[in-house]
């Protein structure tokens, strides 16, 4: 990377009045970031600047209630009202065309944003929707961790970042917080309220119909990380084997890859595109 590229941000009204937060980097085919659940466009850095250098203009923000976005109307809709804010989006930065990258709940709202917009997502590459309805014991699942959040605020009200850390120790295991990079969690600890609210309770629980996925299929590239937690792992191969999705295992990778290695998903995007 010869250096780093210059950072556009802006804030960009939707039509309710929330303002959404937004940066722009390089020039090229577009490429809208949708990030993971208690993250925020800070995440997206690493990524952002690999994509930039490999020629595609990287344009990320903060979901509405995360980050340097607003709270109106916020939480709402899960993954349909997320996306409906994506597509005001794209129409107020004059972007007809994109690739969306969404990881995580941001997956599940790339998802729905090609179902709401698929003649402006040229492909959606969606890393490990945690789509709880799809998975076989993915209701047992999600009352686990769900049970672990209303525990942790009982003893703790209002503590979100404390809920959320307990969450992340049920999904990865005792002392994952301790060996979390410090400006992962300090970005994580101010979008606890986000994952809390919004992600867990809305987003995760869409059910998309098996019309849906095969509608899907030709727009979808699904990725999932060997060493992600079982039923991350499951949820992505439920998926693939609805839709006869196109589906890669990364070897190597977790649950967030672009935190830790800002090449993975350029080299997927750019193989798509030669």
């Amino acid at each position: 990377m010869s250096g780093l590229s210059s950072v556009r941000t802006t804030h960009v009204t939707l039509p309710d009045g929330c303002p959404l937060y937004v940066e722009r980097r390089g020039s090229g085919p577009p490429v809208l970031l949708v990030h993971a659940g208690a993250e925020d466009v800070s995440g997206w850095g690493p990524q952002a600047e690999a994509l930039a250098s490999a020629g595609y203009e990287a344009i990320g923000y903060d979901r509405r209630g995360t980050g340097r976005s607003g709270r109106t109307g916020w939480p709402g809709g899960g993954a349909p009202g997320h996306a409906r804010d994506a597509v005001a989006l794209l129409a107020a930065l004059d972007v007809a065309e994109v690739i969306v990258l969404g990881v995580s709940s941001g997956a599940m709202v790339a998802l729905e944003l090609a179902l709401l917009a698929p003649g402006s997502v040229v492909r959606a590459h969606v890393h490990e929707p945690p789509a709880f309805r799809h998975v076989n014991y993915g209701m047992d699942e999600f009352e686990r961790l769900d049970g672990t959040i209303r525990r942790a605020l009982a003893s703790a009200p209002g503590d979100h970042a404390g809920a959320y850390a307990a969450l992340m120790e049920a999904v990865n295991g005792e002392g994952f917080i301790d060996r979390m990079d410090p400006a992962r969690w300090t970005m994580e600890a101010r979008n606890a309220e986000a994952f809390v609210r919004d992600d867990l309770p809305l987003i995760a629980l869409r059910l998309f119909s098996g019309d849906e996925l095969v509608r899907l299929a030709p727009l979808v590239r699904l990725t999932a990380g060997a060493e992600s937690p079982p039923f991350l792992r499951d949820a992505a191969a439920a998926l693939r084997a609805s839709g006869s999705w196109t589906h890669r295992v990364l070897p190597g990778q977790g649950h967030t890859p672009h935190l830790s290695d800002p090449e993975v998903f350029v080299d997927l995007l750019v193989r798509e595109d030669r």
